[in-house]
This record gives structure tokens, C-alpha cells and sequence, in this order.
């Protein structure tokens, strides 16, 4: 799940402010509240995710572990890098 969160914000981080070019013309916002939507968005979709594969990992007889603790960390600083990338990366083009 963590590939695709960072999958996901990479590829939407790149094209943000092209699928969006409309609306930037005619609303008057901030840009940089778009990446936040994005990462929101994302995050959403990933705990989601997440929370099914959880659910098949108990269903399959696995326990709870201490390590599963970490799993926030993990997603944090996935995220942290995904945008990081997408975002620099459309700086720079």
C-alpha cells in the first residue's frame, strides 16, 4: 500500500496544476492549497486500503504485532516524499 500511496501522489503531483489550469484561471485561491487537496485525497484513498488489508491479514489468522505501530511513520513519510517528488519535479519541467 505504501507503492501505491507514493505512486499516487508522484503521478497527481505531476499533472496538479495542468488538470487544474481551468479553475486557476477563473477562481481566485491560493495554488498552494492544490497540493494538499491532492495529498488529501490520496491519503484517503490509501487508508482505505490499508484498512481492507489489515482486515485480510486478520482474517487469515495473523495477530497483532508491535510492528504494525509503525505503520503511521511509514505512511507519513511515504507521503512526506511522494509530494516532495511530485511537486519538485513539476518545478523543475
Amino acid at each position: 500500500t505504501c507503492w501505491s500511496l507514493f505512486s499516487d501522489l508522484v503521478n497527481r503531483g505531476l499533472n496538479v496544476f495542468m488538470v487544474n489550469a481551468p479553475l486557476l484561471k477563473k477562481v481566485a485561491f491560493p495554488v498552494a492549497t492544490l497540493p494538499f487537496v491532492v495529498g488529501g485525497a490520496s491519503l484517503i484513498g490509501n487508508l482505505l486500503l490499508l484498512g481492507m488489508v489489515l482486515m485480510a491479514y486478520l482474517f487469515m489468522g495473523h495477530g497483532w504485532s508491535w510492528h504494525l505501530l509503525s505503520l503511521p511513520v511509514l505512511v507519513a513519510v511515504t507521503a512526506a516524499l511522494g509530494l516532495g517528488l511530485g511537486f519538485g519535479l513539476t518545478g523543475s519541467a
